[in-house]
């Protein structure tokens, strides 16, 4: 398990108050950081404890050929953006195709998102 980031880099905590009562959804709302970013800083996190450094992450890098992750963390990293984001993932759709790499993380939850989310 990865420690817990400070609340100060956690884009959880990081909503000005027009922002929580302006509302489109909380992961609208929430946004400061993209979503690429929060993807790539925890997986730089991940790839940190296992010695790869952030340089050899890119958005199209596969994440387990690169050894970034393993069956047992792609399921930590589930549970974060599940968390993170407020989302339910459904089992068929945890697949390679989906969180293979940055980019396509990044483009599962765009899809996912209301539509005032981007990159």
């Amino acid at each position: 398990m990865l420690p817990r980031r400070p609340r100060s880099l956690d884009p959880r905590h990081s909503l000005r108050q027009s922002d929580r009562l302006q509302g489109t959804g909380r992961v609208a709302a929430r946004i400061h950081m993209s979503i690429r970013d929060e993807i790539t800083a925890y997986l730089t996190t991940v790839a940190a404890g296992r010695g790869i450094a952030a340089t050899a992450l890119g958005p199209d890098v596969p994440l387990m050929e690169a050894g970034v992750l393993d069956s047992l963390s792609l399921l930590d990293f589930i549970r974060h953006i599940e968390r993170t984001w407020g989302l339910t993932i459904p089992e068929e759709e945890i697949v390679l195709e989906n969180f293979g790499t940055i980019a396509a993380v990044t483009a599962y939850l765009e899809k996912s998102q209301p539509s005032g989310v981007r990159r």
